[in-house]
């Protein structure tokens, strides 16, 4: 290969890394973000209330923030017992205000 062309392979391979660095850092970022003020993907299902094995840890006009107390992950309960979301502690109060906002 002439040394030109291997110059330019390399910058452009050096270029190609750099901004696919920078794509995915932004794709985790967004994806951090999005956990953190929506929690996981969630199926609304009936549960049986958390009973035996949640402990409320938040309760406001009959929704509430659950912790597991085997796993210690986070869940919040509509006044049916509808699951509405799951993840982290912090992202169930970002979506327990916003259920309230409503």
């Amino acid at each position: 290969m002439h040394e030109y062309k291997k110059n330019i392979k390399e910058l452009f391979e050096e270029m190609l890394v750099e901004k696919t660095s920078e794509k995915i850092d932004e794709i985790f970022y967004k994806l951090e973000m999005n956990l953190k003020e929506e929690g996981l993907p969630n199926l609304p299902m009936k549960t049986m209330g958390g009973k035996v094995v949640w402990d409320d840890i938040i309760t406001e006009n009959g929704w509430r923030v659950q912790r597991n107390s085997f796993t210690r992950h986070y869940r919040i309960l509509n006044p049916l017992d509808i699951r509405k979301g799951w993840g982290t502690e912090e992202a169930m109060i970002s979506v327990l205000e916003k259920l309230l906002r409503k």
